[in-house]
């Protein structure tokens, strides 16, 4: 079953504003993988739009406000990668990375997927102590 996690608001004004600049098929949570997942026409828009849209609906920030991709790797490289000729492959092309404290899979046939940092992974970078945001 896929559902939104619980602390998450509602994805539907966050994912308009993103498909202005990445049109999704479609975008869920996966709460059995704690990550969101996002597909969108891999033939149409470059996978580095698609990671910077689908980081925008995650962290719910407009998209010229998240920091630069291309500060974290090569996006022609990423894009050319992603974008070749689905003729000459007999596999799946998928590149991982971390972005924004997430970790980002970009698949060639159209997929991006983040997955939340668990909350061991958040803990050991803070030191071992977590926050819990107040109500």
């Amino acid at each position: 079953m896929h559902e939104r996690r619980d602390d998450r608001p509602q994805a539907g004004g966050r994912i308009e504003r993103a498909e202005t600049l990445c049109p999704f098929h479609s975008f869920e949570f996966r709460s059995e993988t704690n990550a969101y997942e996002a597909r969108y026409d891999a033939a149409d828009v470059p996978a580095s739009i698609a990671v910077i849209g689908t980081m925008a609906v995650v962290l719910d920030r407009e998209p010229e406000r998240l920091d630069p991709l291309g500060d974290r790797l090569d996006i022609e490289s990423l894009d050319g990668l992603l974008a070749g000729n689905p003729d000459w492959r007999t596999g799946e092309t998928a590149v991982s990375f971390d972005y924004l404290g997430h970790e980002v899979t970009v698949r060639d046939r159209g997929t991006v997927t983040v997955r939340e940092p668990a909350v061991d992974d958040v803990a050991a970078e803070s030191g071992g102590r977590v926050e819990q945001p107040s109500d």
